[in-house]
């Protein structure tokens, strides 16, 4: 567990070619090939990432997660090979 939820972090600031979602309840994170459009940076930096800490996982989590039904990112799955 510990601080495995700054990966969310890492892709979203670096990988933009990948699109994702997390499982609600479980915090399972899926990603897909699919370049996510509007994409902005938050941190921009991978040191400021890793000194993030539980409260600004509290802070960002509704953002930053993507938190999506099952159905919801199964569908985002299946449109992206279409």
């Amino acid at each position: 567990m510990g601080d495995v939820y700054k990966i969310i972090f890492a892709i979203h600031d670096f990988f933009p070619q990948f699109s994702y979602a997390t499982f609600p309840g479980h915090g399972q994170t899926v990603l897909w090939l699919e370049t996510r459009k509007d994409f902005i940076p938050t941190w921009d930096s991978l040191e400021k990432i890793s000194r993030l800490s539980y409260w600004d996982f509290e802070k960002f989590k509704d953002t930053h997660l993507l938190i999506r039904d099952p159905e919801t990112i199964l569908d985002q799955i299946k449109k992206s090979f279409a």
